[in-house]
């Protein structure tokens, strides 16, 4: 029987996981003090956020687009398995803050 068969396919589905992430991007504009007390309140602020925003890079070897951060299962042994996984959720919004 030939055990180490599977062996000599490894490098056609092993994959370089480098990569390097647009993780999160956050801009926060405070409105100044003579429009807040026109307002009559002490603070305000808007900001605008994105979390998992893009992946810029990832290796040649990589062609599919698997996501380096997705893995197979909860615990340490499935980091790195593919396995048809949901990709990681990308998330943008706006948040409003106001202090009376």
């Amino acid at each position: 029987q030939d055990y180490f068969g599977a062996a000599s396919r490894l490098p056609y589905i092993m994959l370089d996981g480098s990569y390097v992430k647009f993780r999160e991007l956050s801009l926060r504009y405070a409105l100044s003090n003579s429009i807040t007390s026109k307002l009559r309140i002490q603070s305000a602020s808007i900001a605008l956020f994105g979390r998992n925003l893009a992946l810029i890079y990832a290796d040649k070897s990589n062609d599919i687009h698997i996501d380096p951060e997705s893995g197979f299962g909860t615990a340490n042994t499935g980091v790195g398995y593919e396995q048809m996984q949901i990709p990681n959720s990308r998330s943008i919004g706006i948040k409003l803050s106001v202090s009376l």
